[in-house]
């Protein structure tokens, strides 16, 4: 027997498969992710390796144009969403400051995009 909401119950195992979920404010829809960022993931001072790096780089090369933050403030804690393109991306993770919270934006975006540092053109200097 097929069940009523069978549609829904797609949708939403879906999104509990893929961790993510969409969610509207105000007119921008944002797909969210519990995405914390933990800087000691990254390296001490590899700042290609982080997240914001990597979305700018990536924006950069498929001229998507520049990364655009909003910041969330809820006592003293911060929460950001990034929007790209016509994309919008947030983590659902409160953070403890306004650099943490766009840092875990820019880590849904990219695991939402796929962007690895292999996708990178990266421009080597010359010394």
């Amino acid at each position: 027997q097929e069940r009523p909401d069978k549609e829904f119950s797609e949708k939403v195992n879906k999104e509990e498969r893929e961790g993510t979920r969409k969610r509207k404010i105000g007119e921008e829809v944002v797909t969210e992710m519990f995405c914390p960022f933990v800087r000691g993931h990254y390296g001490t001072n590899e700042s290609s390796n982080l997240p914001k790096t990597l979305l700018l780089l990536f924006a950069r090369q498929k001229e998507l144009g520049q990364p655009k933050y909003v910041m969330e403030q809820q006592d003293k804690q911060f929460r950001a969403r990034v929007r790209l393109g016509e994309e919008s991306y947030g983590s659902m993770a409160w953070e403890k400051n306004k650099k943490y919270a766009e840092q875990g934006a820019a880590l849904v975006a990219v695991k939402c995009l796929n962007i690895t540092k292999d996708d990178i053109v990266w421009k080597q200097t010359k010394v």
